[in-house]
Parts: C-alpha cells; sequence; structure tokens
C-alpha cells in the first residue's frame, strides 16, 4: 500500500462517494473508477515507473472547516438529492461524518442515548 497525497477539495470529493461505514479511500475510488483488485497495471507501465516514495499525510489548515465543508459538499451533492428514503439519506450523513473523523464519531455515538435506550449499539 502507498500513501498519496492530495487537496482538500479532491479529499471531500471521494469523502462525499462514501457509501457505507468504515469504507476506505481504495475501495470508493475502486467503486468510482469501475476498477477492480484483480485488475494488474501493464508491464511496461511498471518498468517505466520509478519507484515511489510514501509521502507523509498532509494536514489540513483547519480542520474543522475542512469537515464543515465536506459536509456542506454532501448535503448539495446529486448522490444525496438522489436518495428517495429518509433513513437512505441520514445513512449518507453518518457515514460520512464518520470517514471525516472515525474516533470522534465513535465517541458521540456511545454517548448518544435516550430516555429508555441506547440510539446507536456497539458491535
Amino acid at each position: 500500500m502507498k500513501t498519496i497525497e492530495v487537496d482538500d477539495e479532491l479529499y471531500s470529493y471521494i469523502a462525499s462517494h462514501t457509501k457505507h461505514i468504515g469504507e476506505s479511500a481504495s475501495d470508493i475510488l475502486r467503486r468510482m473508477l469501475k476498477f477492480s483488485a484483480t485488475t494488474q497495471p501493464t508491464a511496461s507501465a511498471v518498468k517505466g515507473t520509478p519507484a515511489a516514495q510514501p509521502v507523509a499525510e498532509a494536514k489540513p489548515v483547519n480542520p474543522v472547516k475542512d469537515k464543515v465543508r465536506a459536509m456542506r459538499e454532501l448535503l448539495l451533492s446529486d448522490e444525496y438529492a438522489e436518495q428517495k428514503k429518509a433513513v437512505n439519506r441520514f445513512m449518507l450523513i453518518l457515514t460520512t461524518l464518520y470517514s471525516l473523523d472515525h474516533h470522534a464519531f465513535a465517541e458521540a455515538t456511545e454517548s448518544l442515548h435516550g430516555r429508555t435506550a441506547r440510539l446507536f449499539c456497539g458491535g
């Protein structure tokens, strides 16, 4: 596995196409590009390419604004608008929130409970 650096706008676009909680960026890109895990690059392409060096992940300058921007983009996206059922829109929102910060998402869901029941059950 290699690490690549992408700008915030591209990251938000990829994250907005998350279908389920826990889906990796690789899975999202494979689905978007209709690229299967068994597809291999051609030998000539591999030979001509120098070995890539891992790049440290870039931290956004203002992560709070980036998260707000990602949620705004989701709510304005065609994918969100195409959802016919409210539960599907809600799941898309939860999936996006999870993909933005899974640790904060886990903390928030663990602390949520109604008068008589927990709203989110852990595994």
